[in-house]
């Protein structure tokens, strides 16, 4: 039988988000942290494309042109900064 002290260490070695090469905490593997980046990729990429749209649409009032330059900073901004997560989260980098 294992004492109470090995088990919690088998426990955090299998699920609590440690590389077992390692024994360092692994930053892809908790929940939270992943949500934590995605909404700070969003709110960065809505940033981002309010002041596109803003400098459109402050040297041309229409507020299609606006609204495009928002979708396209948006996304390309998100796109990136997904992509910038994803890599910095690998067990390797």
């Amino acid at each position: 039988m294992r004492s109470k002290a090995e088990r919690a260490w088998q426990y955090l070695l299998h699920k609590g988000g440690f590389c077992l090469e390692r024994g360092t905490p692994s930053v892809g593997s908790d929940v939270t942290t992943r949500v934590l980046l995605l909404v700070s990729a969003i709110l960065a990429a809505c940033l981002i494309g309010l002041a596109a749209s803003w400098s459109v649409w402050s040297a041309d009032p229409r507020v299609g042109k606006a609204l495009l330059t928002f979708g396209a900073a948006f996304g390309g901004t998100l796109a990136l900064m997904i992509t910038a997560f994803n890599f910095v989260m690998q067990s390797d980098a």
